[in-house]
């Protein structure tokens, strides 16, 4: 079977680099840059409600940049996997986060972040939530929360294993 269009434009070279790195599955990070960013190297989103900072002040400090500018930051995703600037902070993302659009600081990030999510929770469908939402929450029918985009994460990778 040949490889999904989508796929095609992908890197997979620094895909194969990072997933073998932090042991996670190839097709689990393309499936997630394909959804987050549809491929876009320097795709952005700023998300308001975002929350979870980690220690803002003492970034802008060491950056020079102000504390309000790290915030944002803080509260954007970045790049291929859109990895949260928080998150890529709780990682040990030390650069300016708009650095972190650059495909291999991006995916390396996003699959260090996906191999914690993997060692924390046993199920597939719960880590590609997780990686959404934070937390891999369910409804009251046992539906994810985030079942849309949990479903949506499962295809791409489904298609992207018909072809290994």
């Amino acid at each position: 079977m040949s490889m999904p269009l989508w796929a095609m434009s992908l890197p997979w070279n620094i895909i194969s680099e990072a997933a073998a790195k932090h042991k996670i599955p190839p097709y689990l990070l393309a499936a997630i840059v394909q959804q987050e960013s549809r491929g876009k190297i320097w795709a952005t989103r700023f998300e308001p409600a975002w929350k979870y900072m980690h220690t803002p002040d003492l970034h802008a400090k060491r950056l020079g940049i102000s504390p309000e500018t790290e915030q944002v930051h803080q509260a954007t995703s970045w790049g291929l996997a859109q990895v949260m600037g928080g998150t890529l902070r709780d990682l040990g993302f030390m650069d300016h986060l708009p650095m972190a659009c650059k495909p291999t600081l991006n995916l390396t990030f996003a699959a260090m972040h996906l191999s914690r999510l993997m060692a924390k929770h046993s199920v597939m469908a719960a880590v590609i939530s997780a990686y959404n939402s934070g937390t891999p929450r369910k409804d009251a029918t046992g539906a994810y929360y985030n079942q849309g985009y949990v479903d949506r994460v499962t295809k791409f990778m489904s298609d992207c294993d018909k072809i290994g």
